[in-house]
């Protein structure tokens, strides 16, 4: 029974994001077509990099890369926000409320990243069509690492909201600089520079997919059992 009202308050959470989800996902479209005409008509691209002899850097996953993180951190923060209340309000118990917003989570992350590899692949072939070149290549890895990244921000964002609801603003605070080091363990576990400080030694140059992969998935664990811990408890406002 349990289980059954997870799946309802997840089909309802998925239809609200999943709805901001849109709007997102149609402003990026529009300033890629935006930047795409100006591009071709003026031969620059937004980084002042010239459009020369049909080649540039330009592409979707530019306008995706940053936002994306962006928009599933915000996201996170109000799914125990304002969704929380309205559904505990309704009779949902926090329990089926985090399995609710997880599953939600996983099936929205995974649906933009299919959105983006089905726009990359459109972009593609106008590319191929008018001669055009791109500098940027990507692999079925990216976007496996794209679905996992945005789950992270995701989660992130529900502990950041966890922490200033159940712990207070002094704690809550501590809570978001907490965050950042979450952040630099990610990006360390993917074999990305991080510029600060005694962290050389544990970049990973030519690090293994799979193992990347694995350590990403502890981080995604990890942050759901405390998150969980959080949430049992949290007190709701009428």
């Amino acid at each position: 029974m349990s289980e059954k009202k997870s799946f309802i308050a997840a089909k309802s959470i998925i239809k609200t994001t999943g709805n901001w989800m849109l709007w997102y996902i149609s402003i990026l479209v529009f300033i890629q077509i935006i930047f795409g005409i100006i591009l071709v008509a003026f031969g620059y691209d937004k980084n002042g990099m010239p459009f020369l002899d049909g080649e540039t850097s330009w592409t979707i996953i530019h306008t995706v890369s940053n936002s994306a993180n962006i928009y599933f951190l915000v996201t996170g923060i109000l799914s125990l926000g304002t969704l929380l209340k309205y559904y505990i309000s309704n009779g949902v118990t926090r329990r089926d409320f985090f399995r609710a917003t997880i599953i939600s989570m996983f099936t929205l992350t995974i649906g933009l990243t299919l959105i983006v590899s089905v726009l990359y692949g459109i972009e593609t072939i106008i590319y191929s069509m008018n001669g055009w070149i791109r500098d940027v290549s990507v692999n079925f890895m990216y976007f496996v690492k794209m679905a996992v990244e945005l789950s992270i921000y995701f989660l992130i964002g529900m502990f950041i909201s966890a922490g200033f609801n159940r712990l207070g603003v002094i704690l809550g605070v501590g809570i978001c600089f907490l965050s950042v080091p979450i952040i630099i363990i990610y990006s360390v576990v993917w074999g990305e520079l991080v510029d600060l400080p005694l962290l050389g030694v544990l970049q990973f140059g030519g690090i293994h997919f799979a193992f990347a992969l694995l350590g990403s998935l502890a981080i995604l664990v990890i942050l759901c059992y405390f998150i969980r811990s959080l949430t049992k408890n949290i007190p709701v406002k009428a």
